[in-house]
């Protein structure tokens, strides 16, 4: 009995962390200087550092832990955008390999003392980028990283 417990503990567990079943909102960033809306979990809170071109987006029940830096760029194709920050990614130290690549954004395993997760989202509008990614201070999973990841990009 307790064997079929935990069994049926451990499927509702892993099917709670989809992606699917984190509630989302839309949040409208433009009193924080950055003209986008974003899709996040819907109990998130925004906060603005002490400058106008970036904003950290926190839901701690979910582990969602993402900023969004705002840039200039002087291309409006966000794929270019996106292949210099690869190109930027891999030549940093600990830079392991590329999970998942999109037109718009990757995730990738990188390696300082342990393994760790993180990914890079691109929006570009006018003369400015956005680049999203995962909070420094966070150490997500993998599958943490690509729901994240998932989520950003509807």
């Amino acid at each position: 009995m307790q064997r079929l417990v935990f069994i049926f503990f451990t499927i509702f567990l892993l099917t709670a962390c989809n992606s699917e079943n984190v509630k989302t909102a839309e949040f409208d960033l433009i009193k924080y200087g950055i003209s986008l809306t974003v899709t996040a979990p819907q109990n998130a809170v925004i906060t603005q550092l002490s400058n106008n071109s970036e904003v950290w987006i926190v839901d701690s029940t979910s582990n969602f832990q993402i900023q969004i830096r705002k840039a200039l760029t002087l291309t409006n194709d966000v794929i270019k955008v996106k292949e210099e920050e690869l190109e930027l990614v891999k030549s940093t130290t600990g830079f392991s390999k590329i999970i998942n690549e999109q037109d718009n954004g990757f995730v990738f395993e990188e390696n300082f003392d342990e393994t760790a997760y993180d990914f890079r989202y691109f929006v570009v509008q006018g003369d400015n980028k956005y680049i999203f990614q995962k909070i420094f201070t966070s150490n997500p999973s993998l599958e943490e990283v690509e729901q994240i990841f998932t989520i950003v990009s509807k």
